[in-house]
């Protein structure tokens, strides 16, 4: 079913207060809630995106860090995606639909990671929690925002376990170029919601790529690349130029 706009602010009264009033977002879930909205990023900007990944041998200031299935130190799940941690300004146009659209705060969100999954490669179940020991950083995770860059020939969906769509099977939302999707691994108050355990499944053909963002309770100080701070991303101007070319 449809949810209206009141439904789905109702379902985010436990978690991070967003500005919704976009009908193109839409709750795939309830309790806990998870969103979904098509068609968030244009192509050209998923492209834009994807350069990221090609560019990371480049010797300029912008170069993206390149690191191979990054988890916290306690993490027992596997991964074997490469990731790219990559600077605000990078992805502009990004972060300011996130604010537009959501009302994420900017300064609250972790540095954006590029992630490609080649086939056979996965990210088995795990919370996005992060570990009581870093909390210094931000607070905990609230929020989870993730757009695939590129379709899937086959697998790659990100899979809830303990959610049901709306025939009764795990949850699971497919990779579709510019596709967007949102969903909190704690509370408003920060307390974990082990019922967000996910996995990205196995790629069985093709490569799936993805940027994502986690935002937290506070002001995040981000770690990669050296000296990427969210005041060097011009939002305003990003707005402009997404204003001047949906007109």
């Amino acid at each position: 079913r449809n949810y209206t706009i009141s439904e789905i602010q109702d379902a985010l009264k436990d978690h991070l207060e967003l500005n919704i009033d976009d009908e193109a977002i839409k709750l795939l879930h309830v309790s806990p809630p998870v969103l979904c909205v098509d068609n968030f990023l244009t192509p050209g900007e998923c492209r834009e995106i994807q350069r990221i990944m090609l560019d990371d041998d480049d010797d300029s200031s912008e170069a993206a860090v390149r690191v191979n299935s990054k988890t916290f130190a306690n993490a027992v799940s596997k991964r074997t995606s490469t990731s790219w941690f990559c600077y605000y300004k990078r992805v502009p146009k990004l972060l300011a639909k996130m604010e537009e659209r959501f009302g994420l705060i900017v300064n609250h969100m972790e540095e954006p990671q590029v992630v490609r999954y080649e086939t056979g490669q996965e990210f088995n179940w795990h919370y996005d929690q992060v570990p009581t020991s870093l909390l210094n950083n931000g607070g905990q995770r609230l929020a989870t925002f993730l757009v695939y860059l590129n379709d899937v020939e086959s697998g790659g969906g990100t899979m809830f376990r303990d959610l049901q769509d709306a025939h009764g099977n795990v949850l699971t939302v497919q990779p579709v170029q510019g596709r967007a999707l949102l969903f909190f691994p704690a509370f408003r108050d920060g307390t974990p919601d082990e019922r967000t355990l996910h996995q990205g499944e196995k790629v069985v053909d093709g490569e799936k790529h993805i940027v994502q963002v986690w935002i937290h309770e506070k002001p995040y100080t981000a770690i990669l690349p050296p000296n990427n701070r969210q005041s060097s991303v011009d939002i305003a101007s990003a707005r402009r130029e997404l204003l001047n070319y949906d007109n």
